[in-house]
């Protein structure tokens, strides 16, 4: 938003990456280069806001190489919880975050594929009216605060 009576403060991001099940690995084997992923596996792709697709997704290799990579996806979505249900039908490589997959990595059936890759980030921003100093609205901004901190320290134990 543009109006200045409107504060932004960055909230958080998170790095995507790709996962799949245990059930498509045993089903199609796992990718293990990132050229591999348009000739032999299927890849749910992302809708923008904007309701455009993305044909290539910059990708940042662990060493800090960044990559534009080519997306030949078959088929996308707009919505991570529809990405999860897709993984979790072991047919398809789906986008995601870890938080998003917590219990399934925990538990195995969920893998992050090639995970020396990341394939964007998500940011969250905190919006409020900048007259907006109330005790509800700095509690809950502390909430907030308090729940990713309880995640980061639970996705840092899996």
């Amino acid at each position: 938003p543009k109006q200045q009576t409107v504060l932004i403060r960055k909230f958080h991001s998170i790095q995507t990456g790709l996962y799949c099940s245990l059930a498509y690995i045993e089903r199609y084997g796992e990718p293990t280069e990132l050229d591999g992923l348009n000739k032999s596996h299927l890849c749910v792709g992302n809708i923008n806001f904007d309701l455009t697709t993305d044909r290539e997704v910059y990708t940042i290799h662990k060493s800090g190489m960044v990559l534009l990579y080519p997306n030949h996806g078959r088929f996308f979505t707009n919505n991570g919880f529809h990405n999860k249900q897709i993984a979790l039908s072991g047919h398809a490589i789906v986008g995601g975050w870890d938080g998003l997959f917590i219990e399934e990595i925990k538990n195995g059936t969920i893998h992050r594929v090639l995970p020396e890759y990341e394939f964007g980030e998500l940011t969250f921003y905190l919006i409020r009216l900048k007259n907006q100093e109330k005790s509800a609205v700095t509690t809950f901004i502390q909430f907030l605060n308090d729940c990713l901190a309880r995640f980061e320290l639970e996705l840092g134990q899996h």
